[in-house]
């Protein structure tokens, strides 16, 4: 398994994860479950109607924190938005009864990555694992 699907693979057993924005001088959160690989890409979608979207326009910087098993993962860098509507079917797809209703009200997906991410996996105080993804 490479760094990218153990990446994927611990978000996807933590289930919920965060991703914390800025909002203005205000740090912000919000729990969202969605990624997918494509390519050599680590996947995530928020609805362009969104403040969180907004937020990362203005200032891309991003963490995602989540907990699986006992370890705490955070993965940090800069979100890049991609339009790509293959990318966004996919998405939306995925995400079945929400992508439904997306789809009925013609909302968005801003679909992004992480650029220059690092990824910290750390049980109570010690570091398991680091890399650069």
């Amino acid at each position: 398994m490479n760094r990218l699907e153990q990446t994927k693979k611990f978000l996807d057993e933590a289930g919920v994860f965060y991703i914390t924005t800025v909002d203005g001088d205000k740090p912000k959160a919000r729990p969202i479950s969605f990624s997918m690989i494509d390519g050599d890409k680590l996947w995530f979608g928020v609805g362009t109607f969104k403040e969180v979207y907004k937020q990362l326009i203005a200032n891309p910087n991003i963490e995602i924190i989540c907990m699986n098993k006992g370890q705490w993962m955070r993965y940090d860098g800069k979100a890049k938005f991609v339009e790509d509507a293959r990318l966004e079917n996919m998405c939306l797809d995925l995400l079945g009864p929400i992508g439904k209703m997306y789809r009925d009200n013609s909302w968005r997906m801003g679909m992004f990555y992480i650029d220059d991410g690092h990824v910290t996996i750390k049980a109570v105080a010690d570091t398991v694992d680091e890399f650069n993804l």
